[in-house]
């Protein structure tokens, strides 16, 4: 019996190195691929109604507050820019960081032309940066508001 046993057979080492390479090649293309169109862009994320409640309840405490002096009335002007720019930029839009005429000239990934988004973002550069400010804190209040509530995503 111990003579009808035979050594195994031994794979051709190049068979090993193709393989290698038909998996290497399956794994990079799609990685290239991507990367070559574009790369990665974070996925938007969808604001909940709790997220809206919770802007929509801090617009009003803003609201709420005596804005008495012209620096009160420019960090109100402040807070509601950063509380939507906040808010829209979750849903991936690139909103924060941008200048107003980055955004009327739609330089975002997506939403930037949105009239209400546009509109609340003049009102709050004018009370928070002009000299003598035409918008009111409830003017941006509003804005803010219409933003919150009507965003999309």
């Amino acid at each position: 019996m111990a003579d009808e046993l035979a050594a195994p057979l031994l794979y051709d080492p190049r068979w090993a190195v193709l393989l290698g390479g038909i998996v290497l090649v399956a794994v990079v293309s799609p990685l290239a691929a991507r990367l070559l169109r574009g790369g990665w862009r974070p996925r938007p994320r969808v604001a909940t109604a709790t997220e809206r409640s919770r802007v929509i309840a801090r617009i009003d405490a803003i609201a709420a507050s005596r804005h008495t002096t012209a620096e009160a009335q420019r960090e109100a002007h402040a807070a509601l820019s950063t509380l939507v720019r906040d808010f829209v930029s979750a849903s991936g839009s690139g909103v924060d960081g941008r200048t107003l005429s980055e955004l009327e000239r739609g330089d975002l990934v997506r939403g930037a032309t949105d009239p209400a988004l546009l509109e609340a973002v003049r009102l709050f550069n004018d009370g928070a940066f002009a000299g003598r400010p035409q918008a009111s804190v409830a003017d941006s209040v509003a804005a803010a508001r219409r933003v919150v509530t009507s965003w999309a995503n």
